[in-house]
């Protein structure tokens, strides 16, 4: 081959391998909204390529939850995960009242998600607690989080990390209009031998369990509130601590 055709494929190459690696982030957002035709998230705004870039994610209300917000989502992508042939990222996420960093990777197989750190404010979770007359006034901190998700079947091979709660004023409407307090609280996450996602809400202080909430395979979440929570909601204790006060079911997939 004459000099001059190895520099021409050189050239060739040098200048496809900055085509692709210089796409846009703009090309990516349609094929990712198109993936969710019936969800209130949708995405806009990119900038970037589709290796490292960002875009705004935005979130309206729906029949099921009444959330709503405005994110911004950044992401790297990681080559690492392809050896295990999966498309992976690490991403961070931040908007108001929200903030979350980590790595997502999917495949074939389950959805692998981890936060390394993050936290949920009031206006992401008053929504879900305004139906059983709650609200909170402060953030949900989250620390370690795995989970290995497989939404087609809605079972979980793996999960772990800890969602903690500083406690404080809880204002409720039910049974009346009020307030209570309550000592700091942990939520620990994990799996069950039906691989359902488990939560299981304890007091931080005595780690004695309060309520415990569970993913069921129907998409429906079951919530167990324990009696051990009367003295904190102004009742006072009747029989086994153990023994389950309140059982409710929502459903969220």
């Amino acid at each position: 081959m004459g000099n001059w055709k190895r520099y021409l494929l050189i050239g060739a190459t040098a200048y496809l391998l900055f085509l692709i690696i210089n796409i846009p982030a703009t090309l990516l957002l349609p094929h990712v909204n198109q993936l969710l035709p019936n969800s209130p998230v949708r995405m806009e705004g990119a900038q970037g390529t589709i290796w490292s870039g960002s875009a705004e994610v935005l979130i309206k209300p729906s029949r099921k939850v009444a959330l709503s917000g405005r994110l911004t989502f950044s992401w790297s992508f990681s080559f690492i995960d392809l050896l295990f042939g999966q498309l992976g990222i690490d991403y961070s996420l931040s908007g108001a009242d929200l903030a979350a960093e980590g790595h997502l990777a999917a495949g074939l197989g389950p959805i692998h998600l981890a936060i390394e750190s993050g936290a949920v404010g009031p206006s992401w979770i008053n929504p879900l607690l305004n139906s059983q007359g709650a609200s909170i006034a402060q953030a949900v901190s989250i620390s370690e989080l795995f989970l290995d998700f497989d939404f087609s079947e809605k079972l979980a091979d793996e999960a772990g990390g800890i969602l903690a709660w500083p406690g404080g004023s809880v204002a409720v409407t039910k049974p009346q209009s009020g307030s209570l307090t309550f000592p700091p609280v942990k939520g620990l996450l994990s799996t069950t031998e039906r691989q359902t996602l488990m939560l299981d809400i304890q007091e931080q202080a005595t780690n004695k369990q309060l309520v415990t909430a569970e993913l069921l395979q129907s998409g429906f979440a079951r919530l167990r509130i324990l009696k051990r929570v009367q003295p904190l909601i102004g009742m006072g204790q009747s029989g086994n601590p153990d023994d389950t006060l309140l059982e409710l079911k929502q459903k969220i997939l």
